[in-house]
């Protein structure tokens, strides 16, 4: 029998062949409506020629629906040749991309054969005919190495300069032939394309461009040529003026091609080119020019820079490791170890308090006969095998001998337990911060050879590095990337000792990319990272409201909130046993090493179940707190809960407000770490509560309503619902209340 999952794979590429064929088939309609050196473009040949049998098959049927609604004495050749193109196609048992172009090329050497005869032998216009001829096998090479490649073809054409430059040639020379109100939509495109490249490559970029540009819109018969012979020259002033903003960059481009075009002397039918021109010039303004080319040719680029790549990724694991080597230290911080040891004295008070205390005989024996009591109580305590048989003479007179003898014998057994478990305790501890020390030395040892898992965009980051040597900005390493959310991410590497400042790095990349950046400076042995990332998609609005139980008294719950260093927020709510001194200091190390451990590069899940066996080695049955973490991503707007103990958290989503609740034990009860975790999907205006244990669930429906109201803001929210659950509370009370927002610029 087919499984169901193979029967729907199945549906779905049948699907994406059924869009991909009329895809093919409208495109080729359109194509066939071109004209490239004053006759017919031969694209559609060269489509017919890159694609596969079946797609060439769509193009070869949108061509010729093209040529029967709109026919000629000129269509018949082209559409020959097209069908031709498929009939190779189809009977070639193995086409390669060379073999694609010979074909296109004999097809359109044809069909521009036909042509010649057709215009009466003109030989002025031979010249054309092999023009184009060549282009055809051009075009369709690079096409059939496009379209035959297992990449994305975005990632392709960012990766190969030939193939980027044949796909922007094709879009200008086809969309050259259509005007919409009269706007010529190719030489629009075509200076978007020139600025772009003048941004990214600066003037030789902007110059190479635009003369390329310039001859393809003549051929094509759509560039006037006052506004179009000048190109080339506002390319290259653009790109004097792209260290500046791109308004400032595209007015050059058009002052300088607008005086050009008035020195060399221009008509009135020049000013539509014009108009195209500044359309194209105000949409460069807004489009994002840095993300053309992310996928820059990630195979040189690592070769170069394998190197630093190790570097890069040595920074990140030694933070990691240092986190890790420090996790048992902070948390035992403070925490001596006591040696349990019999006390004689201490002994017999105790005896004393169980048994002679109420005894009718006390007075003659703690009275009349104290020093004699009292030294036969510290031979029997210090005799740690004591029997009936071993009691000494002077106690013959004692009327409650075996329970004294008991007493002692089950006093001096749970020390003995007490001794060996406190032992057991740190040889356990001990062994503990062992394991993460080794894992620390284990993590640094291989930092140096492992690759990071990013590839920096070549050309970003040579511009980044450009700009800060411009700016007479040190550094001794860079790396500019784009992370999974496509946001520009920039690494400064440089000593530790060197005097820099990030703000104003960030503020001249800023300006240099026109985006607005946050940065954060990390430290590593000699070397200071400064990590400047463009600001998230969301940002998150936080209130923490806390009230003691009784009044004077510290709060035995901890709450923080901090972000790491790819963009996720983390609310953390921790509750300690109990209340008071105690419980703030427990829930302090307990937030405090998770803190430590998530900016260290540690996951959050990880974090918490470290965290709980450095509290299980801690021996104390006191020590124990509840774990609440939040993790909003800013790009996407998901939150992850992680608990451990905790009380409900509340969400707000869709005009309603649900609950999540979680059965698990607090760190420091169990050796096996539950940590609940969950992500819900949130965006603007959603909402986000943790309560501490302190919360009644009484209270909870108090705080929906609350969390209702679209009118109050965070602080009133959070503060209204710790008011009123210490009203009724007979434990401290925390609440964290997060607002989802959009980021602002």
């Amino acid at each position: 029998m087919v499984s169901r999952s193979v029967l729907k794979k199945s549906a779905n590429v049948n699907k994406t062949s059924v869009i991909k064929f009329i895809v093919c088939f409208v495109c080729a309609f359109f194509v066939s409506l071109t004209s490239f050196g004053l006759m017919k473009s031969p694209f559609a040949i060269s489509f017919a020629g890159a694609l596969s049998p079946v797609f060439s098959i769509a193009v070869m049927a949108g061509s010729i629906f093209s040529y029967m609604l709109f026919p000629d004495v000129y269509t018949l050749p082209f559409a020959l040749a097209v069908v031709a193109m498929v009939v190779l196609k189809c009977s070639s048992l193995k086409v390669t991309p060379l073999k694609n172009a010979i074909m296109a090329t004999l097809c359109t050497l044809l069909s521009y054969m036909v042509d010649f005869i057709l215009y009466g032998f003109d030989y002025r216009i031979l010249f054309n005919y092999f023009y184009v001829v060549s282009v055809s096998g051009v075009v369709t090479y690079y096409l059939s190495v496009l379209f035959g490649s297992t990449k994305d073809i975005r990632a392709v054409i960012a990766s190969d300069k030939y193939i980027a430059a044949t796909v922007y040639f094709i879009l200008i020379a086809v969309c050259s032939s259509f005007s919409v109100a009269g706007l010529n939509i190719g030489r629009i495109i075509a200076v978007v394309v020139i600025l772009s490249y003048s941004r990214n490559y600066r003037c030789a970029g902007g110059a190479i461009s635009g003369a390329l540009v310039s001859v393809t819109l003549l051929m094509c018969g759509a560039g006037n040529l006052h506004a179009t012979v000048f190109l080339g020259v506002s390319g290259i002033a653009s790109g004097i003026f792209m260290k500046y903003k791109r308004g400032t960059a595209a007015a050059a481009f058009l002052i300088v091609n607008i005086l050009s075009g008035a020195v060399a002397g221009y008509s009135m039918s020049d000013i539509v080119s014009y108009i195209d021109i500044v359309i194209g010039s105000v949409i460069f303004c807004f489009i994002p020019v840095e993300k053309i080319h992310v996928e820059e040719n990630h195979i040189s680029c690592c070769s170069d820079m394998d190197g630093e790549l190790q570097r890069f990724a040595s920074f990140r694991m030694r933070a990691m490791a240092d986190a890790l080597s420090k996790a048992g230290e902070n948390m035992f911080a403070g925490d001596t170890d006591q040696t349990v040891t019999y006390s004689s004295e201490g002994n017999i008070r105790t005896v004393y308090n169980y048994v002679c205390k109420e005894c009718s005989g006390k007075n003659y024996c703690w009275g009349c006969r104290n020093s004699t009591t009292y030294d036969v109580f510290s031979k029997v305590a210090s005799n740690k095998n004591i029997s009936l048989a071993d009691i000494p003479e002077e106690f013959d007179y004692c009327f409650r001998t075996d329970e004294i003898i008991y007493e002692f014998r089950n006093m001096i057994n749970n020390q003995l337990v007490d001794i060996t478990t406190a032992g057991c305790i740190r040889v356990s501890r001990n062994v503990f911060n062992e394991q993460l020390r080794t894992s620390a030395e284990i993590i640094k040892g291989i930092s140096a050879d492992v690759v990071c898992g990013f590839v920096p965009d070549k050309r970003i980051t040579e511009r980044t590095k450009k700009c800060l040597i411009e700016n007479d900005i040190g550094f001794n390493s860079v790396a500019a990337y784009y992370n999974g959310s496509k946001r520009l991410v920039i690494e400064v590497y440089c000593s530790k000792n060197a005097f820099i400042n990030g703000y104003r790095i960030y503020k001249v990349l800023g300006e240099e990319f026109e985006k607005t950046f946050d940065c954060v400076k990390n430290y590593d042995n000699d070397e200071m990272r400064f990590l400047i990332t463009e600001r998230p998609k969301y940002n998150v609005e936080t209130y923490i409201s806390q009230k003691s139980m009784n009044e004077g008294e510290p709060n035995g719950d901890t709450c923080d909130c901090f972000k790491d260093d790819s963009g996720n927020v983390y609310l953390v709510i921790s509750d300690g046993a109990g209340t008071g001194k105690n419980a703030s200091e427990y829930s302090k190390a307990t937030v405090r090493q998770v803190k430590e451990l998530i900016l260290g590069g540690v996951g959050a899940e990880e974090s918490v179940k470290i965290v709980n066996s450095a509290m299980i080695m801690q021996g104390k049955e006191e020590f124990s707190a509840t774990m609440d973490i939040a993790k909003i991503n800013l790009d996407s707007g998901n939150v992850t809960l992680y608990k451990a103990g905790a009380g409900a958290t509340l969400f707000r989503r869709n005009s309603s407000v649900s609950s999540v609740t979680a059965q698990t034990f607090p760190l420091g009860v169990s050796g096996n770490a539950e940590c609940y975790s969950r992500c819900f999907s949130l965006k603007v205006n959603d909402m986000v509560a943790l309560f501490s244990d302190g919360v009644p669930e009484e209270v909870y429906t108090i705080a929906k309503k609350e969390m209702m109201d679209s009118r109050k803001d965070v602080s009133d929210i959070s503060g209204n619902i710790c008011n009123v659950a210490q009203k009724v509370s007979n434990d401290d009370v925390s609440v964290i209340v997060a607002k989802i927002i959009s980021q602002k610029a």
